[in-house]
C-alpha cells in the first residue's frame, strides 16, 4: 500500500524542486516571492523535508527553474536586474 505524506510550509508557493544529484540526500525547494520582496531557496533533507538545512533569500521577482552540474546549483531567476545565480 502506498502511503501518501503532506507537508506544509510557511513559506508561499512553491517555482521549483530538484534533487541533489551528488548524494540523492537533499532537495532544493525554490518558493515563489513573499511580501517583503524576496524568493527563498532552501536545502531539505530529502527523508524529512520539513529538516532544513539552509535557507537563502534572494531578491528577485520568481526563482523560475533550479539546475545541478557537477557542485554547482544554477538558479534562473525572473528578475529586471539578474538572470542568473550560482550558489
Amino acid at each position: 500500500m502506498t502511503q501518501i505524506k503532506h507537508y506544509n510550509y510557511s513559506e508561499h508557493e512553491i517555482s521549483d524542486i530538484i534533487i541533489d544529484t551528488n548524494t540523492s540526500e537533499y532537495l532544493w525547494v525554490a518558493f515563489k516571492q513573499d511580501s517583503s520582496g524576496n524568493c527563498v531557496l532552501q536545502k531539505l533533507s530529502a527523508h524529512n523535508p520539513l529538516q532544513k538545512y539552509f535557507d537563502i533569500d534572494i531578491v528577485a521577482t520568481e526563482i523560475s527553474k533550479l539546475i545541478i552540474n557537477s557542485t554547482n546549483l544554477y538558479v534562473a531567476l525572473n528578475d529586471v536586474t539578474y538572470f542568473a545565480k550560482i550558489i
